[in-house]
């Protein structure tokens, strides 16, 4: 096996975008985004696994709902929260 040098962290992003496409996923990519973008897809992704009856209505996250989530987890990962 042969080993890969990258010199730009780009590039890294730009062979594991291509591998995953190879081996079948979507090829619609985020690329190079910002932390709101990333929280943006999340809550995208989280409405559309979710939207159906009672669950979420059909209505999207909203900003204040996806703080929310967001603090839930930093409470989780918080040293403070296993005492």
């Amino acid at each position: 096996m042969s080993d890969i040098v990258f010199n730009e962290e780009k590039d890294f992003e730009e062979a594991v975008i291509k591998a995953l496409i190879e081996h079948g996923w979507e090829s619609d990519v985020i690329r190079y985004p910002s932390e709101e973008d990333l929280i943006q897809n999340w809550a995208d992704i989280l409405f559309n696994n979710n939207k159906q009856g009672t669950r979420l209505n059909d209505q999207p996250l909203t900003a204040g709902e996806m703080a929310q989530i967001l603090d839930q987890i930093r409470n989780l990962q918080s040293p403070m929260a296993r005492l």
